[in-house]
């Protein structure tokens, strides 16, 4: 598999950042992850312990590396503060299909960060990597999640029922998905 590297410098649109997870933030990180909210839309566990996000942080070289996932930070542009991250992963290389991650803590929220974050990963994947295909998987009761896919010109493509467990429940995901050089629509 490919190796995935970040881009020499941070990709940058609005007042949004998308640049490596630092040491220095992972206590800010860990605290985000804390939102209830983040659990329960995504496979980051309630309650996860510091030391899990160190050691994801430590592992995240060996991932790019071995072209399995390649995470970002989403930084607010001025201060450079953690607002959230976002990734590419479950990467298919032959297939030229890839899947983008992305949560916000409580403090990144209400300005963007999301839409503008999945845009401009998706484009630099599609241009720097050649996917073909960059899906969004959502749980379809996260209705804010489905309006980020939407605004970044991802198209729904349907549900895949009961498709996998969240703490003790089967939940549907929604698939959204941009193909070949498809862009977002203006406004």
């Amino acid at each position: 598999m490919p190796e995935l590297r970040h881009p020499d410098r941070p990709l940058a649109a609005a007042d949004i950042l998308l640049r490596p997870w630092a040491r220095a933030e992972l206590e800010e990180i860990h605290q985000g992850m804390q939102d209830p909210e983040v659990p329960r839309w995504t496979g980051i566990p309630a309650a996860i312990p510091l030391h899990e996000v160190r050691r994801r942080f430590d592992a995240q070289p060996r991932a790019a590396r071995d072209g399995e996932e390649l995470m970002f930070a989403i930084a607010d542009r001025d201060t450079d503060r953690f607002l959230g991250a976002v990734s590419l992963l479950r990467i298919d290389w032959p297939n030229a299909r890839v899947e983008v991650g992305y949560w916000l803590a409580p403090w990144g929220r209400g300005r963007g960060a999301a839409s503008t974050a999945v845009t401009l990963l998706t484009d630099w994947a599609v241009a720097t990597h050649g996917f073909v295909r960059v899906e969004l998987r959502i749980d379809a009761r996260n209705g804010a999640s489905a309006a980020v896919a939407r605004r970044c010109g991802f198209t729904y493509e349907g549900t895949l029922r009961s498709f996998e467990w969240h703490g003790d429940e089967r939940i549907d995901l929604a698939v959204f998905a941009r193909v070949g050089d498809e862009h977002p629509s203006p406004g």
